[in-house]
């Protein structure tokens, strides 16, 4: 990632090392892309003139003329004036000169004139900017393919190194196949089984994780002695492993609900032997006769009142 920011920041940084302490234009990005980093010093021969032209055949007209991107028309025209002096075929009759004047005729006709030069540098910062958009789509197209395999990688603890899981196409509620159904039953976090294919000569296994299903056979190899009473293609699940998402789950559970207080209390109360109570049941016994009317005298006084109106 620290990649990317740094490429995005040269690319369209307004404060990157070569336009920092001055205001930036569009013109700033083309000389990244065009020119020359420093204007050449004018060649003094003709035939100087005519080897270095030669040599730029192809590049920019910038480049072919010994400019940079941001000089003046005015140099622009210098430039051409003094090495179309030296190479023009009138005044120089070696070999290649003709062409160099004409390498140099065709830079000058693309900027020469300020109105074409302007047009020549909109279409080229135009293509700059589609290139550098392409460039930074594909960075980012390599960036995901190397976070999704970093993403499926399982470390090891017995060969203490690192196996691939592949995702597979099933949905969680539809994950294990059971050869007595014959259905595909659904699968809980952190769930591992076993398939077959090859009449069942090759095993294939799986897991959920994060909600997910994947093949983790190539991890499976190293830890074979684990879950060697696994059965293939079969109804129940009698394996699991710990996963981000199922330890996640329990980090978010917190305190338990009241449902898991009073199934707490059947699973208890089941498992007691006969004659024996619960905990609960012996930290809550009812309050009996005699300690509730001590607390409440004056229903004692009405039990009695009660009972000498039933004698007469």
């Amino acid at each position: 990632m620290s990649a990317v920011l740094h490429w995005l920041k040269l690319k369209f940084s307004k404060d990157s090392p070569d336009t920092k302490g001055s205001s930036w234009s569009p013109r700033d990005s083309l000389r990244r892309r065009v020119g020359l980093e420093e204007n050449i010093t004018l060649p003094s021969t003709g035939e100087e003139a005519m080897k270095r032209l030669l040599a730029c055949k192809g590049k920019d007209p910038y480049s072919i003329l010994g400019l940079r991107a941001d000089s003046t028309d005015e140099e622009i025209k210098k430039y051409y004036r003094k090495q179309a002096v030296l190479v023009h075929p009138d005044k120089n009759q070696e070999p290649g000169a003709e062409e160099a004047f004409k390498i140099l005729g065709h830079a000058f006709e693309m900027i020469g004139d300020s109105s074409k030069r302007k047009t020549y540098d909109s279409h080229t910062q135009e293509a700059n900017e589609a290139e550098a958009m392409r460039e930074f789509a594909e960075m980012l197209s390599k960036l995901q393919t190397k976070i999704q395999e970093a993403a499926n990688i399982m470390p090891c603890d017995n060969c203490h190194g690192k196996h691939q899981r592949f995702p597979v196409e099933r949905p969680f509620y539809s994950a294990r196949f059971c050869q007595r159904c014959n259905v595909f039953h659904a699968a809980k976090e952190g769930d591992v089984w076993a398939e077959t294919t090859m009449l069942g000569f090759r095993w294939h296994y799986y897991a959920l994780m994060e909600n997910h299903v994947f093949d983790i056979t190539q991890w499976m190899a190293c830890h074979k002695e684990y879950f060697k009473h696994m059965k293939a293609n079969y109804h129940n699940v009698t394996y699991r492993i710990a996963t981000e998402g199922n330890k996640r789950n329990k980090r978010q559970a917190g305190e338990p609900s009241l449902e898991d207080f009073i199934n707490h209390l059947i699973n208890k109360s089941a498992a007691a032997s006969e004659g024996q109570s619960s905990s609960w049941g012996q930290s809550h016994t009812p309050p009996d006769d005699n300690s509730w009317n001590h607390s409440h005298p004056g229903a004692t006084g009405s039990k009695q009142k009660g009972r000498r109106k039933k004698k007469r």
